[in-house]
């Protein structure tokens, strides 16, 4: 029987890393930088995914999905936003290099997938939300079974904000999306501005 090879991926963008997980059996996550040496590394990783393969004495052929924690294709329909946008004085300045961003984002994510189905010619290519895989990953980490999730962030797609009902009964997690507010309205644009004008690199240093 042929075994499931889940590499679970963020690749392409800042923090670049990777999980294996075979059967439901988490081999192992890294992130690219702690192999490669480069702080917020933006590489495909590489150096990760080559380790976690060899830990469970696979070849990329064996990989059966690849799940990838954006999915580009949801930056098209912010293109139907942009006639509401021009329409606004608050917006309008802003709304045709928005869309224009918007349609290079979708062009670069069409590449990365064609990247990835060459990297791993058996696997499905499964794109993420990026709010539903922040999600997924905090309800993993709280240890419980039933919780709200709250995931606050610049942009994952179109969603800024979002709030979930996770449950977790019998082997089988539930993830339900409550509420969201999308792009431009972001808590996390604010963040990144105030980071910014007290002098440190928006994106990178909002710790700090």
């Amino acid at each position: 029987m042929t075994a499931d090879v889940v590499l679970g991926l963020c690749a392409y963008t800042h923090d670049s890393a990777a999980a294996l997980l075979v059967d439901g059996h988490l081999i192992g996550f890294v992130e690219e930088e702690r192999l490669d040496g480069v702080k917020h590394s933006k590489a495909y990783p590489a150096h990760g995914v080559a380790w976690l393969l060899d830990e469970a004495g696979l070849t990329p052929s064996d990989v059966t999905t690849v799940a990838y924690n954006f999915d580009g294709r949801r930056y098209l329909r912010a293109l139907g936003q942009l006639p509401t946008h021009l329409r606004q004085a608050a917006s309008r300045a802003r709304a045709v290099p928005r869309a224009r961003s918007f349609t290079t984002v979708h062009r670069r994510y069409q590449a990365r997938m064609r990247d990835l189905a060459e990297r791993f010619p058996r696997a499905h290519l499964q794109p993420v939300p990026h709010h539903r895989a922040h999600a997924l990953y905090a309800f993993a980490a709280a240890g419980v079974d039933d919780a709200a999730v709250l995931i606050v962030d610049s942009l994952g797609e179109l969603q800024t904000t979002t709030t979930w009902h996770a449950r977790q009964r019998n082997s089988r997690l539930s993830l339900d999306l409550a509420h969201a507010i999308d792009d431009p309205a972001s808590l996390g644009y604010a963040y990144g501005a105030v980071t910014e004008h007290l002098g440190w690199r928006r994106g990178d240093e909002e710790g700090t």
